[in-house]
């Protein structure tokens, strides 16, 4: 019985449409923990304003900023990577939007119980 050749392809191209979504899944992820850190070290740091609230609430919108520039290269990095894989890479990245929407809105609402803003 003659030895089964190993499969030479690509990894991208051995793992079908399933590989793509987890590797996409996984960078969206990656990046949505990226921005997760830098708003808790952030909001560590105590960024100034009229009251706690104020800076708590510019942590998050930058690390929302920083999430979609992320985000962004990182997306466009993986689509020209994987051509005809396009279908496979947005469904990945959609899967990946779930746990960071659900993050923000924890946070936003947990910062909302919060006041916020200067007296008059």
């Amino acid at each position: 019985m003659a030895a089964r050749r190993p499969d030479c392809r690509p990894r991208r191209e051995r793992d079908g449409v399933s590989g793509t979504v987890r590797r996409s899944f996984g960078a969206a992820v990656a990046v949505h923990l990226i921005s997760a850190v830098v708003f808790l070290a952030l909001l560590a740091a105590d960024l100034e304003g009229c009251d706690r609230g104020d800076g708590a609430w510019l942590a998050l919108v930058s690390a929302i900023a920083l999430d979609l520039v992320l985000a962004a290269a990182v997306l466009v990095t993986t689509i020209t990577g994987q051509p005809g894989q396009r279908r496979a890479v947005l469904l990945g990245w959609a899967a990946g939007l779930i746990p960071a929407l659900a993050g923000v809105l924890t946070a936003a609402v947990h910062l909302g119980e919060s006041g916020t803003g200067c007296p008059i």
